[in-house]
């Protein structure tokens, strides 16, 4: 079986309410859809969905590049394993890490349905069949109050705060809220998207002490950044990972500091379903946690990142994949609803979830 042809479709859908962040508002998702066919016919699909103020590759870039790969790729045994599907990538040369993902998973998708495995299981035998997630909140102290109040009914047993978008003293008493409406054995993460130079972190998170916060996302701008073990001495707080991925260097400096709880994992950005069970290996040998997360892809990329995250096993922390219901249109049939606190993985072969019809009529 062989990749005959590369269908591209692209897509924008809205936010079903602004994303505030400390780098702004987000209203649209823009991105790509790749179908993959093969000369048996069977087809797999798989997404290129860079995020904008995020991905060092913008989208018209990576149209581009996904052009090149579909032409250098052509003619190519679609892979019979995940290290077959690495020597693909391997072999084709430098692409962006979205256009990456987007192949691997087409690939990835193919590969499995011919052998009549869920994807997860194509990639490990030793899948979970559900995958824990964190609950993402935004808003205000009322909108907060109602999320939390509707998300914790469902079992969710870990809660993502965004700060760093307004002054200190709205931070501390937004992430005080929060704090208070959690009960025991609950975490809470937060996450600046290095907003915070070094001696604003240490105003902030001193008058958090005593609070149940299981790391700091990326809590320091990115000249003070290589400080993160200073800030723990000041202020006795774990940190995670996110945004360094995309220097990897500098993640590989800072990973293996004590300061370090945990990596942010997001296969969009650090080049798809290889690298990203790579990444997952190396940080679980330091003892940290591996964080598989999306950013806030369409259905097709979420179900993609979600067989990854049960391709890995029992036992990992609640990822960041609770994000399709942000999302104005999905674009596949399918709802991937969060139950007790966790997503189950479509047992069909392949990614097991389909387009709404007209996608790609």
């Amino acid at each position: 079986m062989k990749i005959d042809s590369v269908q591209f479709k692209e897509y924008s859908v809205t936010f079903t309410g602004a994303l505030i962040t400390s780098q702004g508002a987000r209203t649209q998702r823009k991105g790509i859809i790749v179908r993959v066919h093969a000369d048996d016919g069977m087809v797999g699909v798989g997404e290129i969905a860079p995020l904008g103020n995020y991905s060092a590759e913008s989208l018209p870039d990576a149209r581009q590049f996904a052009e090149k790969l579909a032409r250098d790729i052509s003619g190519s045994d679609i892979p019979a394993d995940l290290s077959a599907l690495e020597n693909i990538f391997n072999d084709a040369g430098d692409y962006p890490p979205s256009v990456i993902f987007g192949f691997e998973t087409a690939l990835a998708e193919m590969a499995a349905k011919s052998q009549s495995l869920p994807l997860c299981r194509w990639i490990s035998p030793d899948s979970a069949s559900q995958v824990p997630v964190n609950a993402l909140l935004f808003g205000d102290k009322r909108a907060i109050r109602e999320q939390v109040e509707s998300l914790r009914q469902n079992g969710y047993r870990a809660f993502k705060l965004k700060v760093g978008g307004d002054s200190l003293e709205n931070d501390i008493r937004r992430i005080e809220f929060v704090s208070e409406q959690l009960e025991e054995g609950v975490a809470l993460r937060l996450d600046a998207n290095r907003a915070w130079e070094f001696d604003h972190a240490v105003a902030v998170l001193k008058q958090l002490r005593g609070l149940r916060i299981e790391y700091v996302e990326e809590p320091l701008c990115l000249n003070d950044i290589e400080r993160l073990e200073d800030l723990q001495a000041e202020t006795g707080m774990s940190f995670a990972l996110d945004e360094t991925i995309q220097d990897m260097g500098l993640w590989e400096r800072l990973v293996e500091s004590d300061a370090i709880n945990a990596a942010i994992i997001k296969p969009t950005i650090t080049g798809g379903i290889s690298k990203s069970i790579e990444l997952f290996r190396r940080v679980s040998k330091l003892d940290k946690k591996a964080v598989i997360t999306s950013t806030f892809e369409s259905g097709i990329g979420t179900a993609a990142i979600l067989h990854l995250a049960a391709s890995l096993g029992e036992g990992i922390p609640p990822c960041g994949l609770d994000t399709i219901r942000y999302l104005s249109d999905s674009l596949i049939h399918e709802e991937l609803p969060v139950v007790d606190g966790c997503i189950s993985v479509p047992n069909e072969p392949g990614l097991g979830v389909t387009f709404r019809p007209g996608i790609f009529d």
